[in-house]
């Protein structure tokens, strides 16, 4: 038991507790159940008011409070009637002298010693005798008991001297000589003399003292083993010890004369929290180390799923338990089951196995942390517990399925299972040497490597102990400590204990033997195997061979299918119970091996699983489509099947994107096939250069998923204040460095130990020794340093001095690279130096290079830069305009810092790791109803022949979100374009149709957006939309023919604003709300009743046609209108075609009426006539043939279809267009009065 003093500014709170309540506060992880806690009351009380007891441990609780998350619950209140003062302790002869009273209880937690409690308890009991039965009994052991007590860790502060500085720095564990009081996880603050005086680094004691020869002989102590667990970045210095009030009475520090003279100094609790307090005011990212650090961790690998299973299912049945009772039942009801406790951790006790269980199970969330009182999850456990496995070490299969979808929402049991999925045997803890054949028990991480400890061996006198060198075999705790950095204790526990063991009925028994991953297993889990995919998987599906695909490929985007064929084979594919099975009866049915088909067929019926993506593909370069799997296998004689013969075997796809998608990677020639994240976002970047939209919503929302789930927590701010910390660091050593070569002083080791990023020190750094790099890479003699160094730092301070001269620049890169210091060197290397102290000088590294190609590829041409040094300026200049492209779409990138750490995310396997090949998102803005407008060329068809470029023109307006004026001669097709293109929208699902309507000079904004009439049932004015509202309403395109023909002011109106994107208020009202258009970020239009508001979505368009020679009203009006479209003209086709299409329209005509036909096209030069006025000709004559009306039928035609288009022309026109009549005619009377009549000019001296 220990006696606290906690802090509070908020004394009402506890003012409010009746003596039988509870009280739950802010706490030290290190306060245990039973531990006595005074309170102390902040201004403007200044005293100690109550005394409660902790009634558990201190336990984690992150939702507690926002800037803490341990918390104790208090009970048996008792309240000082008489407080004591705070200035009745200031004069106290004992407690005056109390560091705790001496800084005015400046902190949260203190522990009191057992001198200062006895005289505290003297004082309070002679202010308040009634609670001396109540407090007299509290007694401490004295101070020198309580150290002696093995078990507790410790703090300790080891003094080094400068020469050791970088061999501590450059070590990730060491052996150093030790005090004998130290112990196993004691922490060990190290304080580097000068130059440095300063606290720089923080250990951990991984052994208990232990006999070294070389440390006994240069030392004349025992040995440690310590582990460098924090590099402070900002070291607490011998001057901010001396002035702070409680560290400056710390025995080392209060000397007046050599501080810190000795080796080993031990700190009491207070002189710890002190310290700590003062190194997290300077280095606010390292908390989160801190907690690593003390946390006394409950492993809750020590747990075992059938010994939580029962004790919860004692608790769900025995409300009112308490602990001792609790374990005594479940060791009755296990009585003399040996095996039930020998399926356990090797090292624990049959007597404290269920209190180790029992913290397990409140770790796992199934008990609630301060009671024994299930959660709802450890009721789920409950009632799928089957009578006959309680009390016995084996598993029903609900309560093995229970615990396997528990155990993997750990990260690091989630990838040992993977990785055991994949293998499917693995050793079951430890791997095995080669050199010795013997199980290897120790080794160590360092960086990237692996370093066994193994000694005892007579092979491992000669070993390079590089573990990864001498792998017989390997385990799954080593693979999974490769990719998650767990310990391989906690993945060998978990895995084994309620994972496949269980699942495959294979028990590995001891640490020597396998663990497996068998058909069994996935048998057992069933679905639950979906847990351990990260990912969809994504399949390639090709719909039939070309032809084939022409034909299926509308039906099954219509109805929502993808079908695979072998129609031989035409059978349930689901009887099959394995796929050597389901082979051999397809090589039965074609008599021939079929090994590949086997595989296809099994896939698409028992690996494609509900969520996955579907590409579907056309010959070797084309996608057509990507949706994603809605259904189950559907079998030949299923009710939903499609029943098309040639594809007997589907499943349901909701089909998200139709459209072709060349890509380059080309694809195999197999039905089914399962393809990698990276070519998926070959894919989806392919289709993004495409689609405006997408590219811009897809880099959004991958943005936005980096910001949420990285750079706006704790864990980015933490990346970005380390960034900045680093920044600053590396400014002043290159002043510092600078003034030290200004003044000739050597700086070999500031240059190449500060300026360089190393690993470990660096949150870039990519060596561990830059010296012991030189020697063992390069060979580079130690009398070679000083010269690299220099060098080296040369080139950075040009760079740095000459931002603004890229020539310079370059010849100093050239220079340095070319040179004989550069070995070593490259742009990873130099550039974070160069970022950190200018940041117009970009970080390049591998990620950098990653991401570049990764993004680009998204929003253009791919960009290719590197880390070869030589390259550096000019990598510079390409990624700076990269960013100032890609800032288009994310202008926050611009920001180095940020997109450095977007870098990191990026290829970061645990983050998003997209630039790597995790899959790109299918985004959710288009999986909806309706994709995004996207039309080709090639989709258009239209009766009359329009030129290529014009159909380019079309796509390329409506692509990117722009409402189109046709404009052209009569006749040139413009409305049956318009229409056409309307067809292909409406058959792609951008739109629900089209609305077409004719404008007239009498329009107003009543035509096109709405107004009042009166309602006949009500006899009230309600509001009737126009044709505008009308197509936004129903999610359909609009068409205006003859535009022009409007005043455009008059009827269009308020339509101005909506067209350039802005929302109106209409001056109308429905059922009491203004009617307002707006747009929407949707695809679809709709109106919303609610709100009396029609909604314009993205995929919303008008077109709109008019004639070259009706267009007095568009050229008149404000420039204002046509703003809003892009003009396309539509030209008459050359004669060559026009006579062509003429004689197909004229196909049974006689030669000579064509031939006349052909011969008005030279009135063109005069009047531009369409064709589509010569077909009606042409149409005219032949149904007039068909009735036997023979008679001047093709001077009937010109006057009805030809004639009218000769309105307003000019006196030459007229008098050229009369001049080809006479030369194409025999009898003109009847042309000549009518051309007269249009005219009104005289044509009798002409003829």
């Amino acid at each position: 038991m220990k006696i606290w003093i906690f802090t509070t500014k908020e004394p009402l709170e506890y003012l409010k507790l009746d003596e039988g309540e509870e009280l739950k506060r802010a706490a030290t992880d290190r306060v245990k159940k039973d531990d006595i806690i005074l309170i102390y009351r902040g201004k403007p009380y200044s005293n100690i008011k109550y005394i409660f007891k902790a009634k558990n441990d201190a336990y984690k609780d992150i939702y507690f409070r926002e800037d803490w998350d341990t918390a104790i619950d208090l009970h048996e209140k008792i309240e000082i009637p008489h407080p004591i003062e705070y200035s009745e302790m200031k004069g106290d002869h004992i407690l005056g002298e109390w560091n705790t009273v001496r800084k005015r209880f400046m902190g949260s937690f203190f522990k009191v010693p057992s001198r200062e409690w006895e005289r505290l308890k003297e004082l309070i009991i002679n202010k308040n005798p009634e609670l001396e039965y109540d407090i007299g009994p509290i007694t401490l052991k004295h101070d020198s008991d309580i150290n002696e007590d093995v078990n507790e860790t410790k703090n300790w502060t080891f003094a080094i001297n400068k020469d050791f500085y970088y061999e501590l720095k450059n070590s990730d564990e060491i052996v150093w000589n030790s005090a004998k009081e130290v112990k196993k996880d004691d922490i060990i603050f190290i304080y580097t003399g000068a130059p440095y005086s300063n606290i720089g680094f923080i250990l951990k004691a991984m052994t208990d003292p232990f006999e070294d020869p070389e440390i006994r002989e240069k030392w004349n102590r025992p040995a440690v083993l310590v582990q460098k667990e924090i590099e402070i970045t900002n070291p607490i210095t011998l001057e901010e010890l001396t002035l702070n009030p409680i560290l400056s009475n710390w025995a080392p520090v209060r000397k007046k004369h050599f501080k810190f003279q000795g080796s080993h100094f031990k700190m009491s609790d207070e002189e710890h929290e002190e310290l700590k307090r003062l190194i997290l005011e300077k280095n606010s990212e390292l908390a989160y180390k801190f907690e690593e650090l003390e946390s006394e961790y409950i492993d809750i690998g020590w747990g075992r799923a059938h010994v939580i299973r029962d004790i919860c299912y004692l608790i769900s049945e025995n409300p009112n338990l308490i602990e001792k009772e609790l374990f005594k039942i479940l060791k009755d009801k296990v009585g003399n089951n040996n095996d039930y406790w020998r399926a356990y951790y090797q090292r624990a006790k049959k007597e404290n196995i269920p209190k180790i269980n029992l913290e397990s199970a409140q770790n796992l969330r199934l008990i609630e942390p301060n009671s024994l009182r299930l959660t709802s999850l450890g009721q789920e456990l409950t009632q799928n517990v089957e009578i006959q496995e309680l009390f016995t070490h084996h598993y029903s299969l609900n309560i093995k399925k229970f615990f396997f979808k528990l155990a993997v929402e750990n990260l690091t049991i989630k990838t040992a299972m993977q990785i055991l999925r994949e293998r499917k045997r693995l050793r079951f803890y430890a791997p095995t040497c080669d050199l010795t054949n013997k199980v290897i028990w120790n080794y160590v991480e360092n960086g990237e490597e692996f370093l066994c400890q193994e000694k005892k061996h007579k092979e491992c006198r000669n070993c390079d102990r590089l573990l990864m060198n001498h792998i017989k075999e390997t385990s799954l705790p080593f693979e999974t400590d490769k990719k998650v950095k767990e310990t391989g204790g906690y993945v060998f526990w978990m895995c084994s204990r309620i994972t496949p063991m269980h699942l495959t009925g294979k028990d590995p028994g001891y640490s020597g033997n396998y663990i497996y991953w068998d058909k069994e297993a996935e048998v057992e889990l069933g679905d639950l195997i979906k847990l351990l995919d990260e990912k969809p998987r994504i399949w390639k599906i090709t719909p039939g061979e070309p032809e084939v695909t022409e034909k299926f490929w509308p039906i099954y985007t219509k109805e929502g299918y993808i079908g695979i064929g072998w129609n031989k084979f035409n059978v349930d594919y689901r009887k099959f119970k394995s796929q050597r099975e389901l082979r051999t009866a397809l090589e039965e049915v074609y008599e021939e091996s079929k090994p590949q088909s086997a595989k296809m067929i099994w896939d698409f019926t028992n690996e494609i699983k509900i969520g996955d993506y579907v590409i579907a593909n056309k010959g070797l370069n084309d996608v057509i489509g990507i949706g994603i799997i809605e259904s189950d296998y559907i079998g030949p004689n299923d009710p939903e099947n499609l029943n098309l013969p040639e594809y007997p075997h589907v499943r349901n796809v909701d089909w998200k994107i139709i459209d072709d998608i060349k890509v380059k990677t080309r694809f195999d020639r197999k039905t089914v096939t399962e393809l990698d994240g990276k070519r998926w976002n070959e894919i989806i970047s392919s289709y993004s250069r495409l689609n405006p939209d997408f590219k811009l919503d897809l880099l959004k929302e991958i943005y936005k998923e980096f910001t949420n789930n990285y750079l706006d927590i704790p864990t980015g701010q933490g990346h970005i204040k380390a960034y900045n910390d680093e920044s600053d660091k590396a400014k002043k050593t290159y002043e510092d460095i600078l003034d030290k070569v200004n003044n000739n002083i050597d700086a070999t080791d500031e240059i190449l130990y500060e300026l360089v990023p190393h690993k470990g020190r660096s949150i870039v750094g990519v060596i561990a020794n830059i010296k012991a790099f030189f020697e063992k890479t390069y060979e580079i003699k130690p009398e070679k340093f000083p010269d690299i160094a220099i060098n080296y730092f040369d080139t950075i301070n040009t760079l740095i001095e000459n931002v603004d001269d890229p020539e310079i620049q370059e010849n100093k890169i050239q220079e340095f690279a070319n040179s004989e210091f550069s070995k070593g060197f490259g742009a990873g290397i130099l550039s974070p130096i160069l970022f950190y102290i200018d940041s117009y000088y970009p970080l390049i590294n591998k990620k950098t290079v990653d991401t570049v190609l990764f993004l680009s590829k998204i929003i253009g041409e791919p960009i290719r830069i590197d880390m070869d040094l030589k390259n550096y300026i000019k990598n510079k200049e390409t990624l700076n305009q990269f960013l100032e492209n890609l800032s288009e779409y994310l202008p926050e990138i611009l920001d180095p810092i940020t997109f450095t750490i977007f870098c990191h995310w990026l290829c970061d396997e645990k983050l998003g790791y997209y630039a790597k090949g995790n899959p790109l998102p299918l985004i959710e803005s288009y999986i909806s109803d309706k994709p995004v407008v996207f039309i080709k060329p090639d989709y258009i068809e239209t009766k009359l022949k329009i030129a290529p470029k014009i159909k380019e023109q079309v796509c390329g307006t409506i692509n990117s979100n722009k409402n189109i004026m046709f404009t052209g001669a009569p006749g040139t097709g413009k409305t049956n374009l318009a229409e056409d293109i309307c067809k292909v929208a409406e058959v792609r699902n951008f739109t629900n149709g089209y609305v077409l309507t004719t404008a007239t000079s009498d329009w107003t904004t009543f035509d096109t957006i709405g107004g009042y009439m009166p309602d006949e049932k009500s006899n009230k004015l309600i509001f009737e939309e126009g044709k505008f509202l009308q197509a936004i309403k129903e999610d359909k395109w609009l068409i205006i023919d003859e535009i022009n023909r409007a005043d455009i002011d008059k009827a269009f109106g308020q339509l101005f604003t909506v067209l350039s994107g802005q929302g109106v208020e209409l001056p109308f009202k429905i059922d009491g709300k203004s009617v307002k258009i707006q747009p929407t970020e949707e695809l679809s239009s709709y109106f919303d009743s609610e709100t009396a508001t029609y909604n314009v979505g993205k995929n919303w368009r008008i077109l709109a046609t008019m004639n070259i020679y009706d267009k007095d009203f568009l050229f008149e009006m404000s420039y204002a209108f046509m703003r809003r479209f892009t003009f396309i003209y539509i030209e008459l086709p050359v004669d060559e075609v026009f006579i062509d299409l003429i004689n197909q329209w004229g196909d049974g005509l006689n030669d000579e009426t064509l031939d006349k036909v052909a011969q008005l096209l030279r009135i063109n030069p005069h009047r531009e006539i369409g064709p589509a006025i010569f077909k009606d000709v042409v149409e005219y004559i032949a149904e007039r043939e068909k009735i036997g009306s023979n008679y001047h039928v093709l001077e009937d035609a010109v006057m009805s279809f030809i004639m009218p288009q000769f309105e307003g022309l000019e006196k030459p026109q007229i008098l050229e267009i009369w001049k080809i009549f006479n030369e194409t005619f025999d009898d003109t009377d009847e042309l000549q009065r009518r051309l007269e009549e249009i005219s009104t000019i005289k044509l009798d001296e002409i003829k």
